[in-house]
């Protein structure tokens, strides 16, 4: 089997957000990590071998950068540690 979390099953949901948000509070509130290396860090996680079925499955595959800025944007309103992580993804082609 393999487990897909659609966000609450709700039609307008991004899936992959729950993943996404896990991995990026764990970085800036537990770990302290600095926004360059959240935002590196953040992508090597959405693109390795490990993330490749769920990425596929839930069709953010070759994505990953629109899927974590995705989820910046939305919580830019909410999460100071996701202002200067945004700006550094909107900027960067790397």
């Amino acid at each position: 089997p393999v487990l897909i979390d659609w966000e609450e099953a709700r039609q307008q949901a991004v899936p992959c957000w729950d993943v996404v948000h896990f991995v990026f509070q764990k970085l800036v509130l537990i770990e302290r990590r600095a926004p360059r290396v959240v935002f590196k860090e953040m992508l090597s996680f959405l693109s390795s071998t490990k993330m490749d079925q769920l990425m596929v499955k839930s069709g953010w595959k070759g994505f990953e950068r629109l899927l974590f800025a995705s989820y910046l944007v939305a919580m830019a309103t909410e999460d100071d540690h996701a202002h200067s992580i945004l700006t550094l993804i909107l900027e960067s082609s790397d």
